[in-house]
């Protein structure tokens, strides 16, 4: 395998496993959504969910 097919297979595998990175913070972030918008929460419990929002 030559140096610049390697190189674009590295590249390719690193594009990859970012995109999974991706699609698993979209599923977090769905879930702690679906969360805040389907249960009456305390202020305090509100708040944690919505830290915890913003850190993703």
């Amino acid at each position: 395998m030559t140096k610049k097919k390697r190189e674009n297979l590295g590249v390719a595998l690193e594009i990859d496993g970012l995109e999974e990175k991706l699609s698993q913070c979209r599923r977090d972030l769905e879930a702690v959504n679906s969360r805040l918008c389907g249960a009456e929460l305390s202020p305090e419990t509100w708040a944690k969910s919505s830290n915890t929002k913003h850190t993703l």
